[in-house]
Order: C-alpha cells, then sequence, then structure tokens
C-alpha cells in the first residue's frame, strides 16, 4: 500500500441550510412582565391603562405597548407556561449552517463530518445532524459558489489498485476510472524518462511526480539506468530514482547505491564521466573509490585519458603508485608517468622506471633506482656520477692533508690580519673542522660545494705561502 498527497479536480459547491421554525427562549424581565399583564387583564384598555400608570410618559411606555401587542395573540397556555417555566414563544429563522457538497464522489462535509450523499436529500437532516426538535415551519437549501479548483487530498492506493480518498474522519472509495479523470498532473515531461515504469508500488516512500520532478531528474547530465532505474552520480552514491504508475498516477521513490564493492556501478560512473569529461564533479577521494572498484587495467586507462593533469591529485597519485607497486606496470602512458614522479618518494622510483624508463628521471633519481633496471646510457650516467663524487671526495681529502701537513695554518697567525688571512682561517676551520668529518655521507651537492671551498683554499694557500716567504 501507497500513501501520497496529491492534487484532484474536486468540485466542491457551498450550500447554506436554511430553517424557519418556533421554538423558546429565556423571558427577559420586560417579556415575563407584559406576559403576566396579558394574562391577568380582562381587556385592551385596562392593559394600556396599567402601562400608563407605571411608565407615564417614558419611552418604555410605547416599548410595553408594542410588546403586549405581540403577546396578547398567544393563547392561555402558552401565557400560563411563560409565567411557570419564563420560556418565551419565538419565531426564529436560522441561515448560520453551511455545508460543501463533493458530486464526483457524493458526498457532503459539515462541520468536518463527513456524510454520504447530499444532505439535502437527507429525511432527518434537522433531527440527526442538525439537532433541532422544534416547530418547523420550513426547511429550504441555498446553493452558492463552485469551487473548481484542484486542491491537495492524501490518498491511499493498496497493492491490486483499490484508490481510497482521505477526507476528513472518513476514508471514500474512488473508482479507477473517476480517480484517472480527477487527477490533477499535466506530465509532459514524463516522455523524457526512459528508464522502467513499475506496474506495482510496494514499500512506503513514494510521491507524486509532476513535471518539475522529472525536470529535476536531467537538470544534471551526469546519470546513467541502472537495471532500469534513474541514476544520479554523486559523490559519497548514486542516487537512484524508481518510477511507478498506479491506477493512473505516477509515483516516485528515491534510494541510494553504494559504489562500494560494485564493478559494475562503478564502470558505468566512470563512463558516463569521461564521456562527459566530468571528472571535476566528484572529489579526488570519491574518484579512488570508483578506481578501487574496478579492474585495475580499467582504473589504468581512466587515470591516463581523464585524471592524469589537473585532476590528478595526491590522493589518487598515491592509488595509482600503489599499483604500480603492485606489479601493475603495463599500459602507462610516460606522461601518467611522469606526473606520478612529482607526487612520488625515492622509494616509488624504481616500480615507475619498471613501468617505463621513456620517464625523465634526474641523475638524483637514478641514483636511487635499482640497478638491475637501468638502461645501459642510465647505467653509465649513474657510473660517472659516482666516478665524479669519489674524484671529488679524493680531491678535497688531498687539498685538506696538504695544508694539514704543511703547517700553514699555524704559520698564518704571524700575518698582519685582513680580508684574505680571515678567510683562509674560515675556509680552514669549515674543512678541517668540521665538514670533512662527515665527507662520507655528503650528498651530491654538498659535495660540491666542499669542493668548490677547498679548490679556493688551495689557491689562498698558494698565495699566503708567497706572502710568508
Amino acid at each position: 500500500m501507497i500513501q501520497v498527497n496529491l492534487k484532484l479536480k474536486l468540485t466542491k459547491i457551498s450550500k447554506r441550510i436554511k430553517v424557519k421554525y418556533n421554538t423558546f427562549e429565556k423571558a427577559t424581565y420586560d417579556e415575563y412582565l407584559i406576559s403576566s399583564l396579558a394574562l391577568r387583564a380582562r381587556n385592551e384598555k385596562e392593559a394600556y391603562d396599567y402601562i400608563d400608570d407605571i411608565t407615564g410618559n417614558g419611552s418604555l411606555n410605547g416599548h410595553f405597548k408594542k410588546l403586549y401587542e405581540k403577546v396578547r395573540t398567544f393563547n392561555q397556555d402558552q401565557l400560563e407556561k411563560i409565567m411557570s417555566s419564563s420560556l418565551f414563544p419565538i419565531f426564529k429563522v436560522d441561515s448560520s449552517n453551511v455545508y460543501e457538497y463533493y458530486p464526483e464522489i457524493d458526498v457532503s462535509v459539515f462541520k468536518k463530518r463527513v456524510f454520504n450523499g447530499d444532505l439535502a436529500s437527507y429525511d432527518n437532516l434537522l433531527q440527526q445532524v442538525l439537532y433541532i426538535n422544534e416547530d418547523v415551519i420550513e426547511l429550504s437549501f441555498e446553493e452558492g459558489k463552485h469551487f473548481d479548483k484542484p486542491d491537495s487530498y492524501s490518498v491511499t492506493i493498496d497493492d491490486i489498485g483499490n484508490v481510497k480518498l482521505k477526507l476528513y474522519d472518513k476514508s471514500i472509495s474512488i473508482d479507477s476510472d473517476m480517480f484517472k479523470q480527477l487527477i490533477f498532473n499535466e506530465l509532459d515531461a514524463i516522455k523524457e524518462y526512459e528508464g522502467t515504469i513499475y506496474e506495482k508500488a510496494e514499500g512506503s516512500g513514494w510521491q507524486i511526480v509532476n513535471n518539475a520532478v522529472i525536470k529535476n531528474l536531467f537538470s544534471n547530465k551526469n546519470y546513467f539506468y541502472y537495471k532500469g532505474d534513474h541514476c544520479l552520480i554523486r559523490n559519497d552514491n548514486l542516487r537512484k530514482t524508481e518510477m511507478a504508475q498506479v491506477s493512473g498516477l505516477y509515483i516516485y521513490r528515491e534510494g541510494y547505491l553504494s559504489y562500494d564493492k560494485n564493478t559494475e556501478i562503478c564502470e558505468s560512473v566512470l563512463n558516463v564521466l569521461h564521456k562527459n569529461k566530468s571528472f571535476d564533479l566528484l572529489k579526488p577521494k570519491a574518484l579512488v573509490v570508483l578506481l578501487q572498484n574496478v579492474n585495475e587495467d580499467v582504473a589504468i586507462q581512466y587515470i591516463n585519458k581523464d585524471i592524469n593533469g589537473k585532476y590528478l591529485s595526491k590522493e589518487i597519485a598515491e592509488f595509482a603508485i600503489g599499483l604500480l607497486e603492485k606489479d601493475f606496470a603495463n599500459g602507462w602512458t610516460v606522461l601518467t608517468l611522469q606526473n606520478l614522479l612529482k607526487h612520488c618518494d625515492k622509494s616509488g622510483y624504481s616500480c615507475i622506471y619498471k613501468a617505463s624508463s621513456e620517464v625523465k628521471f634526474d641523475i638524483e633519481q637514478l641514483i636511487v633506482i635499482d640497478s638491475d633496471l637501468l638502461t645501459e646510457e642510465h647505467r653509465n650516467q649513474v657510473e660517472e656520477y659516482y666516478n665524479n663524487l669519489n674524484s671529488m671526495k679524493q680531491a678535497i681529502r688531498m687539498f685538506i692533508g696538504d695544508i694539514t701537513t704543511s703547517g700553514l695554518r699555524e704559520a698564518v697567525k704571524k700575518l698582519k690580519s685582513d680580508a684574505m688571512t680571515k678567510k683562509f682561517t674560515k675556509l680552514c676551520n669549515n674543512l678541517i673542522g668540521h665538514e670533512v668529518d662527515n665527507l662520507d655521507k655528503a650528498t651530491y651537492e654538498q659535495t660540491v660545494q666542499w669542493h668548490k671551498e677547498a679548490m679556493e683554499l688551495k689557491n689562498l694557500s698558494e698565495t699566503i705561502s708567497k706572502r710568508l716567504n
């Protein structure tokens, strides 16, 4: 069973009930006094004389005489009843009661109560609906406005298509054909929907379909149909929309599908994003989830074609490098690998090189790579690198040894201090006192710097030696 709120083109006719009847009301003091006078006075003159005596020429004179003219029409029983119960007989016209009649479903609504049929046809309307148990003189009905504007109603449809309308305190069965005529929903946009429209709607959560709902489904181009249902691509999941038609009414229900462990869905999502060039729609972490749930070769192709470049975030790069480390080395483009190198630490250099030696590695990266993987060209570059490095370190040690054994470091103290002697002393302190101890661990850049300083020290030592001699 489903329950929905929807607009129906139900006609409402306003009808006013008018009742004329004799009844009694509690007598006022004036009414009681004049009724007592009418009961006891022998004639009109005697009554008027009494009124003149008690009112004189005051304003009550005319009021009491007018009231007497009314009371004198009552019979003896009526007058005695006024005296005994203080109830004054009156003629009353009541037109305060209004109800609405719904001709299509043949019910009336009066004071939020629903009655079958038109109240105007009720024989017992006065007693059982209006609760008037008086001497009714006339009962009539005045038809008022017709309201044809569609209004919202609560409707339930059971599993076999039976329709019931909730109207205040009552559920009213509606014929299926009549229901189709009453539905107010111009669904011009439904033709755009290419998914499955179910004939049954099981469970809860169903809502009425209108043009706005349909247009909202297609306001974003990043969707596809999965097992007949419309699926909108989102960061965390797919928003699935089911569509059904029950008793001529289009309804829909939304749900969500997870990307996790669903290869078919993830491949479909990646395909749509590729087709629409919409990889910027999802956050990097969401893209990683999609790539994790498809075949590795498929993931590599999407990284190459679509994600490489401005969409290659830290998270996606880590995922890609992880594939390389798991020995998925085939299918990568050189450009993708070159970009991955920017996100990679030393531990990943070898796996990138294994995928392609055409990637541009600098010498500092090449020396970290497993030598068994290197091409002859790169192996020669590494060998030349280490030869240069060792040659510079050997030269540094030799220069420092020469300075130490020559005693020049102490002899310079005999000269007058100037810029040259200060520079010489500073270089000796740097090279002999500190850096030389870390020479074996020095990087290529540090070794080059120290070699430069050692050469400068050598030149200074030659000049200072001449000055001493």
